[in-house]
This record gives C-alpha cells, structure tokens and sequence, in this order.
C-alpha cells in the first residue's frame, strides 16, 4: 500500500509539472514584443515621469516580469509537496532541495545584476540554467574589457568557466 501511495504521489507531481511546464510554453508563446514605434503607443505615468518604461527598456521589464510570474509559479508547486501531508518524506525532500536551490539561483542573478550596474551600465538581466550563464547589458556595443569584466564577474559568482558565459549587448 505504501508503494502505491508513492506511485500517486510521483504520477502528481509529473502531470503537474506537465501542466506547469504547458502553461510557460503557452506564456511565453504569448508574449510579443513589439516596440511602441511600431504601435504608436507611449507608456507614460504622469505622476512620476522617470519611471516610465521607455523602448530600450522593454526587453529588461519583459524578461524580469516573465522570469518572476514562472519562479512564482515553480515555488508555488514545490510549497504544494512540500505542505502535502500526503506526500513522500523523500518527495518532500526533493522539493525542498529544490527550492533552496532556486532560492540560491535567484541571489546569484540578483547579486550579479546589480554588480554590473553598480559598474555603471544601465540595466542587466542574468540567467543562468544548466551550467550557461547569460547576460544581457543594456548597452549599444560591449567593448573587450567591459565583456571580460562582466564575464569574469559571472564566472567566480556561478562558478563557471568562462566557456559557458554568454555576454550580450542589447540597447
């Protein structure tokens, strides 16, 4: 009985996870950027002006709200295993390791974003998945020291080779 109780349990968390992962495709197939010379449109806040995202910055504020809305959603289905009370003491396991380990992935983006913009560049966003670290600097062209600087940089935070760090110029 307790073999089939973890069987339900691991079948849970894969349709789950199925449907999770359906969901981000369906997200992200969604998503189109397009810039606002092209709709006409102008965001504008009147009550505080600098704050209004401008088109150089919509990649930047896409990529941070749709990187937010997934590792919400990551959380939230780790929680669920992790507060099931009918849930396997090694699934439960799993699921936290998983989540400290998605919390540590979050203060390494974190810590490594806001490195590179106290260099001086103007905005950053860091991902790093399965051992590739991307940056992307919101910046016309990177010169060699600025791309050995940044790459550098997210090497010793990811612990990397420098192989598998991707340094890209997006203005």
């Amino acid at each position: 009985m307790d073999n089939k109780k973890i069987w339900a349990v691991v079948i849970l968390v894969l349709f789950s996870g199925l449907i999770w992962w359906m969901n981000i495709e369906k997200e992200m197939q969604e998503v189109t950027l397009t810039p606002a010379s092209q709709t006409g449109e102008v965001l504008e806040d009147p009550t505080n002006p600098e704050e209004t995202p401008v088109e150089g910055n919509a990649f930047f504020v896409e990529y941070r709200i749709q990187r937010d809305r997934v590792r919400a959603q990551e959380i939230e289905l780790l929680k669920d295993i992790i507060n099931n009370p009918g849930a396997s003491s090694e699934a439960k396991q799993n699921a936290e390791h998983k989540l400290i380990a998605m919390v540590s992935k979050m203060e390494q983006e974190l810590m490594l974003e806001n490195m590179i913009k106290a260099k001086g560049f103007e905005d950053v966003v860091f991902f790093f998945e399965d051992g590739t670290a991307n940056v992307v600097v919101k910046v016309e062209e990177l010169t060699d020291a600025e791309f050995f600087q940044i790459a550098e940089a997210a090497a010793r935070i990811t612990e990397e080779s420098l192989e598998n760090i991707l340094v890209i110029a997006n203005k």
